[in-house]
């Protein structure tokens, strides 16, 4: 909406206008509610360039500020407010849903995820809420649901040797059949602008290995894939065909290190992912992108051990954390903290759900795996541990995703692409070269 005057289709006009209502100014630039046929007490003194606007539903009379209205964008309120006449605008729907509009639009002038989550935790408990944020063209707040299904019976099996069947699906049992953000993203016309490289990356020649070379990060994502940065401690790059001096001041100084992966997400013939291989303390981070936010309701991912991770030789622990720059300020929130119980060497599937109240909006997620044992310190230094001990197979989020119009986000983007943490060196992706063995 880049216009100041919004022009409505003949059926919409319907509720329009029938103002009645003079305006005067207004106490101040904060929303106030007034209930018709209630008593105020007085007021300060008026400031003269700022004038209320009533809107009346259903004969409940509200008072606010045009400056408020725009406070999600400009929508139909607002070009009803510019409108020079004395009349309220009068609306056919519930106070209950234009409160809660209302509450958000106060809200979002002090931290925009807040007034989200607001009108996202209502949406159920008042019926023509929906209908209301439509009709005044902020129907983007509403955002794309994709809810985290129901959970299997506690008979379904948890594990299975393959992670795709032509028959039954064990996968598809837990996160659903292209139910989840992720399949959405990968699968729309949106695909290519999710983000797939880093700001910077570097290449040290102090890694590679014999026929090894790297390779230019990609622009746009694998078809049916998620890009995925994986971060593990540098020392855990060490190799028998690798390793020197250099390699020891190389690791020391560059403390974590991560690379771009491309994570199957679609089922089909023609789509490969990467095998991503995770070490204890390894992170999967996902980027949704700039002006993108998810309020999480829950994650589904499948994960097995690898040779190398015996059951009973640790604790497998599970920590998954969650960034936002929406509001002008980086925020992180630990969503989950928790065990893994895997099934033997199989891939096991694990469903976490999310409480309403620990519900937050994120545009980056961050998976931990650690490997816990009380006798044992820094598992860098333990050769048993140093190996690739997790291979993570697919990974679904659910929730709703929103995207803010870029009027509320001016600027640049306070996060650059996968970058939750500061001190990561990223570096290009490596590869075997057949021409150089």
């Amino acid at each position: 909406l880049t216009s100041a005057k919004l022009r409505l289709p003949p059926e919409l006009m319907r509720f329009s206008c029938r103002r009645r209502e003079g305006r005067r100014p207004c106490v101040d630039a904060e929303s106030c509610l007034h209930v018709s046929g209630a008593s105020h007490a007085p007021g300060p003194a008026l400031s003269a360039h700022t004038e209320v606007v009533v809107v009346i539903c259903r004969g409940v009379r509200f008072e606010t500020t045009r400056r408020t209205l725009l406070r999600l964008g400009p929508c139909y309120l607002a070009t009803q407010a510019d409108i020079d006449t004395d009349e309220a605008i009068h609306l056919d729907y519930s106070a209950d849903a234009f409160k809660v509009l209302l509450d958000a639009l106060t809200t979002a002038q002090y931290d925009l995820g807040k007034a989200l989550l607001h009108i996202a935790r209502h949406r159920v408990s008042v019926v023509d809420l929906e209908a209301l944020l439509q009709f005044v063209l902020l129907g983007w707040v509403l955002g794309v649901s994709r809810p985290l299904p129901a959970a299997p019976a506690a008979e379904t099996p948890r594990a299975d040797q393959l992670d795709c069947r032509s028959g039954f699906n064990l996968c598809n049992a837990y996160q659903g059949d292209g139910l989840g953000v992720f399949h959405h993203l990968v699968t729309s016309c949106r695909h290519a602008e999710l983000p797939c490289r880093y700001r910077l990356s570097s290449a040290p020649d102090v890694l590679l290995g014999q026929g090894e070379e790297y390779v230019e990060p990609l622009d746009v994502p694998q078809q049916g894939c998620m890009p995925v940065s994986i971060e593990l401690d540098a020392f855990m790059m060490k190799r028998r065909d690798n390793w020197n001096q250099n390699f020891e001041a190389w690791a020391e100084a560059s403390n974590r290190v991560a690379s771009i992966y491309m994570l199957k997400v679609c089922a089909g013939q023609f789509i490969n992912g990467d095998v991503i291989t995770m070490n204890a303390g390894s992170t999967a981070v996902f980027d949704l992108g700039w002006r993108r936010s998810l309020i999480t309701e829950g994650l589904v991912f499948g994960m097995n051990r690898t040779w190398a991770n015996r059951p009973g030789m640790h604790h497998d622990i599970l920590s998954v954390d969650v960034t936002s720059d929406l509001n002008g300020e980086v925020r992180t929130t630990r969503l989950v903290c928790q065990p893994l119980n895997f099934e033997g060497d199989l891939i096991t599937y694990f469903r976490l759900s999310f409480p309403v109240e620990t519900q937050c909006l994120g545009r980056m997620f961050r998976l931990r795996v650690d490997a816990f044992h009380p006798n044992i310190g820094d598992y860098v230094t333990h050769d048993n541990l140093s190996v690739p001990l997790y291979i993570l197979r697919s990974v679904e989020l659910f929730g709703t995703l929103i995207e803010a119009p870029e009027d509320l986000c001016p600027g640049a983007p306070l996060l650059a692409p996968f970058s939750i943490e500061p001190h990561v060196t990223r570096l290009k992706r490596r590869r075997t070269n057949l021409l150089l063995e």
